[in-house]
């Protein structure tokens, strides 16, 4: 039957209808009819698609902890059609060790994640992490350190990668190590991208078990492209240092780490401290480490030391690991105990090497200074660990009578002098 529109095209000739007429009027009709059709399909369309966009919204706000704002903005690339399959990822996530907000951080920097393949995409590849025989923390620490991860092919990407680090490193602690270092470690085709740096390595002289400390221990430096890390072999190599040495490694490492004009800001902040061009030269390759301390530490340690401790600078160029320690929890935690102790006349300043005092491990300075004189002053571990808190130090001004509130100052030059009794 016509349609009102296609009655309006009919021509009566001679009391009939052309036949061409005709045959126009119903294709028209036709046509006018598939129109209909189509708007209507895209109008229903269009409702499913606002049906499937409001639950996608619903789904990550209330059961990923998403906001409105990034589940609207996740909801405009892929659409959840029911629970049953999200509500799998979720819980594949959480027996792995996956608190709820571990998995909002997850999904909301990998939000396509939740309409992964809970079983054939993401457990095989939690399976092949945890493979590595970490704890379940450390585990989720991998994974939200770099969720790039879960999306790389699992056989042409991960096990190919695993298998060079477990060759390079020989035990899945080390590798774990070295993952914790470089976040990204796992993102990399690592035989491809790696493979012609150890080949370097060795050409250079560089025994392979100093090319698994590198690797494990500095992996950043390591992910250098063949030719970056051909420029940084051979800055180290002019300044001296031995690729059979553990320091060639940080040297590396250091010059990685920064730019050209990073390098110099940094140079200039120790001549402003009154390094000469040889001191740096021989801090750095002391402990080339001491070059990767930001400028601002820089700056406020050797103010610490030289203007509040009454230290030669030179001093601190010769023990260049200084710069690189805390400042709030180490340094002037120490030094505020060792001024206390000297002040109560029960550590002699002979008996005292301050650069090895403020290096040592912390179990090694606890039982040189705080325990060993604990039953003559019981009160020195809870002051000890209140210089460690960051209190003010005005609260000890009363213990004894001493006012230790700045005990650096105290310190007269030639009194710190003496304590210096030896270098690193």
């Amino acid at each position: 039957m016509l349609g009102p529109l296609s009655k309006k095209l009919l021509l009566k000739v001679s009391g009939g209808v052309d036949s061409k007429v005709l045959i126009a009027a119903r294709s028209t009709s036709r046509c006018v009819s598939a129109a209909y059709a189509t708007a209507s399909d895209l109008n229903q369309d269009a409702e499913k698609l606002g049906k499937d966009s409001a639950f996608t919204v619903s789904y990550l706000v209330d059961s990923c902890g998403f906001t409105h704002e990034a589940a609207t903005a996740a909801a405009a690339k892929f659409s959840l059609k029911s629970a049953e399959k999200p509500d799998k990822v979720l819980g594949l996530l959480r027996d792995y060790g996956f608190a709820g907000g571990d998995i909002s951080r997850l999904l909301q920097h990998r939000p396509e994640l939740i309409v992964t393949d809970p079983e054939l995409t993401l457990r095989p590849k939690l399976d092949l992490l945890a493979s590595l025989g970490p704890t379940q923390e450390l585990l989720v620490k991998v994974v939200l350190r770099c969720p790039e991860i879960l999306q790389k092919s699992r056989e042409k990407s991960l096990v190919p990668s695993l298998e060079f680090l477990r060759s390079m490193l020989h035990t899945d602690e080390n590798v774990l190590k070295a993952m914790s270092r470089c976040n990204r470690l796992l993102w990399f085709k690592l035989p491809v991208l790696l493979g012609p740096n150890v080949e370097f390595l060795r050409e250079v002289g560089m025994p392979d078990n100093l090319i698994s400390a590198f690797l494990k221990d500095r992996p950043s430096a390591f992910l250098a492209s063949a030719a970056r890390l051909r420029v940084l072999v051979d800055r180290a190599r002019q300044m001296g240092f031995d690729p059979k040495r553990r320091g060639f490694v940080e040297a590396v490492s250091a010059f990685a780490g920064m730019s050209d004009k990073t390098w110099e800001r940094k140079v200039e902040v120790f001549k402003k401290w009154g390094w000469s061009d040889d001191e740096l030269v021989s801090a750095f390759k002391k402990f080339p480490l001491c070059m990767t301390s930001s400028e601002k530490k820089v700056d406020a340690v050797m103010d610490y030391l030289v203007n509040t401790m009454k230290l030669d600078p030179s001093f601190v160029a010769r023990t260049s690991k200084l710069v690189t320690l805390s400042l709030e929890k180490r340094i002037i935690p120490r030094c505020s105990i060792i001024h206390w102790l000297l002040s109560k006349g029960v550590l002699l300043m002979q008996d005292v090497n301050l650069s090895n005092a403020l290096t040592v491990s912390e179990d090694s300075f606890l039982r040189t200074f705080v325990t060993k004189y604990v039953e003559t002053l019981p009160e020195l571990l809870d002051l000890y660990n209140q210089y460690k808190n960051g209190a003010t130090a005005g609260i000890f001004r009363s213990v004894q009578g001493h006012d230790i509130s700045k005990p650096s100052i105290k310190m007269k030059k030639s009194v710190a002098s003496k304590i210096l009794v030896a270098d690193m």
